[in-house]
């Protein structure tokens, strides 16, 4: 009688492995660059449009303003205008969850946001590149206010010429105030 308890159970602990084994892991989701529009069911466009990106962006977004000296004491709105994905980015159901959120971060990836920002009733757009370091963990950092298109890794390399040209290079720290897409003479080539 024992024994047959004994091979009951080890039958059905067999078959349960199997369930699970068919089953498996729920699927990582990966979004590749080049891709011009991202599922709006996606679990990366749910954690940049979650309250707690927001909450994340418009903390940055104001560090970054006080240094150019401008202070606003109303909560910035925020909304996702365009995501620029650079390397591949994946996010796992059942990975580490954004802070104060029920939504997975990336678990791996390099992507840039813009973001459009209402302070104080003035719009404003904030670019940002978000990566995830090889431990796992997020790094979310600001590039420069206004509309530019310039890759991420471009914008530093001007950001360093003009403070080189400019004759401040040894600042503890320089601020792009704004940019935009276009010359000087406001001639905008993109709409050619």
């Amino acid at each position: 009688m024992a024994n047959t308890g004994k091979r009951a159970f080890s039958l059905m602990a067999a078959t349960l492995a199997l369930v699970v084994l068919a089953m498996g892991p729920a699927r990582a989701e990966t979004i590749m660059p080049n891709t011009t529009s991202i599922d709006p069911d996606s679990l990366f466009l749910q954690f940049l449009q979650s309250e707690g990106a927001a909450t994340d962006i418009a903390r940055r977004s104001a560090i970054y303003d006080r240094a150019m000296g401008i202070t606003c004491n109303e909560n910035y709105r925020v909304g996702v205008e365009f995501v620029n994905i650079l390397r591949p980015v994946v996010t796992v159901p059942e990975g580490p969850l954004f802070a104060g959120e029920d939504i997975p971060q990336p678990t791996g990836g390099l992507w840039m946001a813009r973001y459009d920002l209402n302070r104080c009733g003035e719009d404003i757009k904030y670019s940002y590149l978000g990566r995830v370091a090889d431990g796992g963990q997020l790094i979310i950092q600001a590039l420069v206010a206004g509309q530019t298109n310039l890759n991420p890794l471009f914008i530093t390399g001007v950001k360093n010429i003009l403070s080189r040209q400019s004759g401040i290079e040894n600042c503890e720290r320089q601020v792009i105030s704004d940019t935009m897409s276009g010359t000087p003479d406001g001639y905008n080539r993109e709409s050619d």
